[in-house]
């Protein structure tokens, strides 16, 4: 239908296969960086996402660490963060502090 839209030719990703958060990137994944929206990819499988692995990932340090980086990588600050077990770590710190609450 005309109303929907494509969803990379308006967001653009970062990776989201890894299993230690050594291995997080920021590199491009799906769309184009040059799209106004930016969706961070931020857990972790070895071979599936568990409570542990969340609470890895979600930490503070690892969280705004990436988040940042991103950011400056890409341009601009995510629109999006997506992280599994969202209530495991400190992700709304993370996003308040990027929204600057």
């Amino acid at each position: 239908p005309d109303w929907y839209h494509h969803a990379w030719d308006l967001i653009w990703d970062t990776p989201y296969s890894f299993k230690t958060v050594d291995e997080f990137s920021c590199a491009l994944n799906r769309g184009s960086q040059d799209n106004d929206l930016f969706l961070l990819n931020h857990w972790l499988g070895n071979p599936l996402p568990t409570e542990k692995l969340a609470a890895a990932a979600n930490a503070y340090d690892v969280l705004s660490a990436r988040a940042k980086q991103c950011a400056q990588e890409g341009g601009q600050l995510p629109n999006f963060v997506a992280v599994d077990f969202y209530s495991i770590g400190d992700l709304f710190q993370v996003v308040n502090e990027l929204n600057g609450l």
